[in-house]
């Protein structure tokens, strides 16, 4: 199977909505990048978890006084993969009035590079609405408080179920895609504290890889890469590959099951999610495992 970088007609209305393109209301609007710092992401990229690498995919930012764009085109229309055993309707989203659930105030309010904070928020809010389209109702997200900059050192950024997404400051975009789905996920229906919960961090990664597939420009980062190579591979290849066979198990290989199976695109992975949760609410029993033919470690937050 081969993974095009989309650009959707769906991607572009996001990312213009995230830039404050007309039409399109900011819920705060961040002040203006100053000359000092450069027009993207400054510094290296590196992980935040242990399932990441640096990558150096740029990070759009909307120019002062730049054009508006063109209207976006209407979207493509997606013909997800073959689902087996699934002969009930897909349920649908109940998406958040309330977006963006974080005031720019409270977002990545200590950095010194205003550069870097007004590209991680311009993708912040893109990736976020495009996160709210999953959930079933209000009652299955956790809402954002804060996005914070961790200082150099020890931490390791993460999300934390009180509503704040932690960045190191060598984090990459990526890195925030994956820790938004976990507001999703945390309240899910495959969140219940039975088997299907062993793939949060997949389903994490697989919104990761369908948010840079379609909201970053430019060619992909060397994390998608991988992913996009493991769907070409059996389990074994895959473990057989790199060092560390704990974060493969967890995150990369389940999640490249998942991307195989939705086409990589934030429509097909939309379209499967609620699939599944049919399927869940049909059988009344745990899914995923049977369904991707995979049994990740158990998660245990």
């Amino acid at each position: 199977m081969t993974f095009l970088r989309s650009r959707s007609g769906l991607a572009a209305a996001a990312l213009a909505a995230a830039l404050n393109l007309p039409g399109c209301a900011p819920a705060e609007t961040p002040p203006a990048a100053t000359a000092a710092g450069p027009a993207g992401l400054a510094g290296p990229t590196g992980p935040a978890e242990p399932e990441e690498v640096a990558d150096t995919a740029p990070v759009p930012t909307q120019p002062t006084g730049a054009p508006a764009l063109a209207p976006a085109p209407a979207p493509v229309a997606y013909v997800a993969a073959p689902v087996a055993a699934m002969p009930v309707a897909p349920v649908a989203a109940t998406p958040d009035p309330t977006w963006p659930s974080v005031p720019y105030s409270d977002f990545m309010a200590a950095t010194q590079d205003q550069a870097r904070r007004q590209a991680f928020w311009s993708l912040f809010r893109a990736a976020e609405r495009e996160a709210h389209q999953f959930p079933t109702s209000p009652a299955r997200w956790v809402p954002l408080r804060r996005v914070i900059d961790l200082p150099p050192g020890g931490a390791t950024g993460e999300w934390t179920t009180s509503g704040t997404i932690e960045l190191k400051p060598d984090h990459n975009v990526g890195t925030m895609f994956h820790e938004i789905f976990h507001t999703v996920v945390h309240l899910s229906e495959f969140h219940t504290g039975g088997r299907d919960g062993a793939w949060t961090e997949a389903l994490c990664d697989a919104f990761r890889y369908a948010a840079e597939q379609e909201l970053l420009p430019g060619p992909p980062s060397k994390w998608e890469e991988r992913i996009t190579r493991y769907t070409t591979m059996t389990e074994q290849e895959v473990m057989g590959t790199g060092k560390s066979s704990s974060v493969k198990q967890k995150y990369h290989y389940p999640a490249s099951l998942i991307v195989k199976r939705s086409g990589g695109t934030m429509a097909g992975f939309r379209s499967l999610w609620f699939q599944l949760i049919a399927l869940k609410q049909q059988r009344g029993t745990e899914v995923l495992d049977d369904f991707f033919g995979y049994r990740p470690p158990q998660h245990t937050r």
